[in-house]
């Protein structure tokens, strides 16, 4: 399928300058992103997108009022959108298997948008001018706007982003809860069998779904849980001047939950079924039998 820009077909670029010399106007539509004001986003009516998941809907669906993602460094976050029925798809892209996961976002908007006159639009936001040049190998692998510098280091200027089901607007977010299951899926991520991106949610059913997943054997993972902050920091992320305060928090509760649960078929997903969740009526998940 290709990309189209101002009923032109997207051409091939080779690298971020390239791509901003010959569509400058993106600049343009980046810089009044960024100038926008976050958005603190609690968790009701909250569809969480974790890393290498995402997840589709549509304003049809009452259950959820916001989609959205965070603490992107040099990954990046997507949403597709179809301009008829309003169907939203957020994805936390990190590299893997993507080719893949934008062929299924795509089928998962074109099923919910059937019937319905419109076309895909394709957001794209996160990534900064990362050491490493991550961002931008991803960047283009999925077709940097998002880069200030502070004291010497690059920053991206925007983690998260969420997307309002009703009026379709995207706009700049934090989320104070990421779950459910939040460490768990991280768990996945880090160590799981399956490297390919997830979707996270069955709109026929209005239910988000979570595995199951296996992990690979970790026999380190009681080692690095001993070590100090600053050697977790550096060696588990590929950003590691610029990540959220809570990024250290966040991989030791997964090394412990790992070392707790070796083997998640049996104690997460007993009999081999996914976890499942519902939004209650005050707009909460809760966990429902599978």
């Amino acid at each position: 399928m290709p990309i189209i820009v101002r009923d032109q077909q997207l051409e091939k670029v080779g690298s971020i300058s390239d791509f901003l010399g010959k569509y400058p106007f993106f600049k343009e539509s980046a810089l009044k992103l960024n100038s926008q004001t976050k958005r603190e986003v609690g968790p009701k009516g909250l569809l969480y997108v974790c890393q290498r998941e995402f997840a589709t809907t549509s304003p049809e669906d009452a259950s959820i009022e916001v989609m959205g993602s965070e603490d992107a460094t040099t990954c990046h976050l997507t949403v597709l959108k179809h301009t008829g029925s309003g169907a939203v798809c957020v994805s936390h892209c990190d590299g893997s298997s993507v080719p893949e996961g934008v062929r299924d976002m795509i089928q998962e908007v074109t099923t919910l948008s059937q019937g319905k006159p419109g076309h895909l639009e394709l957001h794209v936001v996160g990534g900064f001018l990362d050491d490493k040049k991550t961002s931008e190998g991803l960047f283009l692998n999925i077709l940097n706007l998002n880069d200030v510098v502070k004291n010497g280091i690059h920053w991206p200027i925007i983690y998260g982003i969420g997307v309002d089901m009703k009026t379709g607007e995207i706009f700049p977010a934090s989320f104070a809860e990421k779950g459910p299951d939040d460490v768990p899926r991280g768990a996945r991520n880090m160590i799981g069998k399956n490297a390919n991106m997830a979707s996270m949610y069955d709109f026929k059913k209005r239910q988000l779904h979570i595995g199951p997943f296996q992990y690979a054997p970790w026999p380190d993972a009681k080692v690095w849980l001993k070590l100090p902050d600053d050697v977790i920091l550096n060696n588990m992320s590929t950003s590691p001047k610029v990540e959220p305060p809570d990024f250290v928090a966040h991989m030791r509760a997964v090394l412990k939950h790992v070392i707790e649960n070796p083997n998640p078929r049996k104690t997460l997903f007993p009999g081999g079924k996914p976890r499942l969740y519902e939004k209650d009526s005050s707009g909460l998940w809760v966990k429902v039998d599978s």
